[in-house]
């Protein structure tokens, strides 16, 4: 099975039923962080411009190739038609096997788009450099760019600050809790998941000896 489709059974097995546009999102959501701490995607998903931000029709093939393990369930929604999906059984972990570091960023994503409202969610993903960058060249060319492809590896820009802004920066931060960016807290993340494999695997073992 590939990356994508292992990623998509891994996502809606977490959500128990998810909509098609929180699921896309998710799934745009993990292949940003993943392409963050790697440097790029994990599956072949293409990502383009589109209404309610980026739109994935990888996603959409690949969850019709998987009849049988997705059930697909249209309904009128408050934009208008819409879709929900749902693992019609809950599949052998085999089957959607990845990594700890990739679950890892999985949940994040996931986390990250349930505890939000559909717009709060909306406002999120347009925020993202991948996003900002086309809405960017949006505004200078004066119309939308719909169906362009995302690049992925966008990432924010540093800001450049005199020195008295910098000096005045640290005095505010001097009794502040330090916060990374994004790209720090997921690196930290993965060198915490990745520190947990070696006890996964040995934990697997005893559970296959004690069968």
């Amino acid at each position: 099975m590939d990356n994508l489709k292992k990623l998509i059974i891994y996502i809606i097995s977490k959500l128990r039923q998810t909509g098609r546009t929180e699921l896309i999102k998710t799934v745009y959501l993990f292949e940003y962080y993943h392409s963050l701490a790697f440097g790029h995607q994990f599956s072949e998903a293409r990502f383009v411009r589109y209404k309610y931000g980026p739109y994935c029709a990888e996603v959409i093939n690949a969850i019709k190739q998987m009849d049988g393990i997705i059930t697909e369930n249209f309904y009128i929604g408050m934009y208008g038609p819409a879709y929900s999906y749902r693992l019609v059984n809950q599949p052998e972990k085999e089957i959607y096997a990845m990594p700890l570091d990739k679950m890892a960023l999985a949940d994040l994503a996931i986390k990250v788009v349930s505890s939000m409202n559909y717009n709060e969610m909306l406002n999120y993903v347009y925020s993202t450099p991948p996003m900002t960058k086309v809405i960017m060249a949006e505004q200078v060319s004066g119309y939308l760019h719909y169906e362009e492809e995302l690049d992925m590896t966008t990432r924010k820009q540093t800001p450049k600050f005199t020195r008295n802004e910098l000096r005045m920066a640290k005095e505010r931060n001097r009794n502040r809790k330090k916060r990374g960016t994004d790209q720090e807290y997921i690196s930290h993340l993965l060198v915490v998941y990745r520190e947990l494999e070696p006890l996964k695997r040995r934990a697997n073992i005893c559970l296959t000896k004690m069968k």
